[in-house]
């Protein structure tokens, strides 16, 4: 975890007030992180770290592409990936999380951003993750479902129009 040392803000030598520290999140970064989604990216991270008394308002901003699996053809591809989050942290005795808020202890003096990063690009991938699609409608990467039908299917469809034929024909009785 020493790597993800630059992710760490030192929020006990800031003074209070609005606070910018940007990040480049890239393939070093998930290796830290065992399984992930991603396995590369070229992303930055522009977080503005607001300071108070006894809480922190962090807003992350991101912007660039990251590598992932197609869902259509399990192949890696770059995916362009933008977005915001906000999080709420708050220092008391007992460290935990709440719904919208982190609490730390009131003795830390950093705070690692570096698990909230992970956990904001990973919420903001896309329930379906495929290539890009040509003017076809077929994915650049040339995967179709078309080249595993076989004249088996085609056998079926034409099993089908003669079974809607016969119920078309019962349509015509009257009770």
């Amino acid at each position: 975890m020493k790597a993800l040392i630059n992710y760490k803000i030192p929020f006990s030598g800031l003074k209070n007030g609005m606070h910018h520290f940007n990040f480049n999140v890239d393939r070093t970064f998930f290796q830290h992180f065992g399984e992930s989604l991603i396995s590369d990216s070229d992303l930055k991270v522009h977080l503005a770290f607001d300071k108070q008394s006894t809480m922190f308002v962090l807003d992350f901003e991101f912007e660039g592409t990251i590598q992932t699996l197609c869902d259509r053809c399990a192949d890696n591809f770059d995916l362009p990936i933008s977005g915001s989050s906000q999080f709420i942290i708050k220092m008391r005795e007992e460290p935990g999380e709440d719904e919208d808020i982190i609490y730390i202890s009131i003795a830390s003096v950093d705070y690692n951003v570096a698990g909230l990063i992970y956990e904001i690009l990973h919420l903001h991938l896309p329930m379906k993750k495929a290539c890009a699609l040509t003017e076809e409608d077929e994915p650049i990467c040339g995967f179709s479902l078309s080249q595993y039908s076989s004249a088996e299917d085609e056998d079926e469809e034409d099993d089908d129009d003669n079974q809607n034929d016969v119920w078309s024909a019962l349509k015509d009785f009257k009770i």
